[in-house]
């Protein structure tokens, strides 16, 4: 069992992983051995994913955790996270979710309208999350009603 989060890090890492509840991938990217979260650059959420992967699997896949150095070398993943410091790829990462199935995970205000399907905001500092319904689904993806009531609801 995972150990109460206690940064905003390991709260990211968290709601990152429990994102795959509330998402359905097509059939095609699900069913797959390996469920594979990526992230664009270097990020303090890196090792607290790395914990998640160990002890966790998204339905019976296990969860790979690939690093890509830019936006430039992309292989197929499940879920693309950009740290803040990556926010300027949102387009480019957006143009790629959305031939492959991927969602985009961001963490820097106006994402949610700029290509990313989730983004992370603080608010009244506390850490929630926006999600844009409309950009998940020209991703092909499918998201529970469960999920929408606990995000901020951004449109295009």
């Amino acid at each position: 069992m995972l150990a109460k989060p206690t940064t905003d890090n390991e709260i990211k890492a968290l709601y990152i992983y429990n994102f795959t509840k509330y998402i359905k991938w097509p059939e095609a990217r699900q069913g797959q051995d390996k469920f594979i979260i990526g992230v664009i650059g270097e990020s303090p959420v890196i090792p607290e994913l790395k914990k998640i992967a160990a002890t966790r699997k998204v339905a019976q896949s296990d969860i790979i955790i690939k690093q890509f150095s830019n936006d430039e070398d992309l292989s197929f993943c499940h879920i693309l996270f950009l740290p803040f410091a990556q926010s300027d790829k949102v387009a480019s990462a957006a143009k790629y979710a959305s031939g492959h199935n991927t969602l985009i995970i961001t963490e820097k205000t106006g994402l949610a309208k700029k290509g990313a399907g989730i983004n992370f905001v603080t608010l009244d500092e506390k850490l929630q999350f926006e999600i844009n319904i409309l950009r998940l689904m020209k991703s092909g993806l499918e998201v529970s009603s469960d999920l929408e009531p606990l995000g901020i609801i951004v449109l295009d």
